[in-house]
């Protein structure tokens, strides 16, 4: 699971609101680097708990932050599996991308305006396991919008690929 979390300037007050989106996949060594689309999850999450101390499987991690309506999302055909020859290591990139505009999210967009998110993953072994056998984050990462203002129809786009022991 690879997740990112970005931080809602309209509604952090006492603490931080985050607006999140992560990427799973359920590994098949019999596929090699192919995901199937019924192995690839997409889950969105609202609310002030931090994905990197979420505990539980998987598929029930912070439950009742769950949204069916969430901005940011994912491009499949962006999005795969990728063997490091030199270590035997699998790596996961999903791409993500979210309008500018959108009446899913009240996080602003706009170029030259700085993203403030937190983003990991999570690797667990079996999908009954309720603690994650890998995991790793970085908070606090700022991203710079690029300037779009020439273009009529603007996205922002995140890529976050992750190297992991499968």
């Amino acid at each position: 699971m690879i997740w990112l979390q970005v931080i809602d300037p309209l509604k952090s007050e006492e603490e931080n609101y985050y607006e999140g989106f992560a990427c799973s996949v359920r590994y098949d060594a019999d596929l090699e680097e192919k995901i199937r689309s019924n192995y690839l999850f997409r889950y969105g999450y609202r609310g002030t708990r931090k994905m990197n101390y979420a505990t539980d499987t998987w598929d029930r991690m912070l439950r009742d932050d769950r949204t069916e309506n969430y901005a940011w999302l994912l491009q499949p055909e962006k999005t795969y599996l990728i063997m490091d020859d030199r270590n035997k290591r699998y790596g996961l990139n999903c791409n993500l991308y979210r309008d500018f505009e959108t009446t899913y999210s009240d996080v602003p967009l706009r170029g030259k305006a700085v993203l403030n998110f937190n983003a990991g993953f999570k690797i667990w072994n079996s999908l009954k396991d309720t603690k994650p056998a890998w995991k790793g984050h970085k908070d606090n990462i700022k991203w710079l919008i690029s300037d779009l203002s020439d273009s009529a129809f603007a996205i922002a786009s995140l890529g976050i690929t992750v190297a992991a022991l499968l």
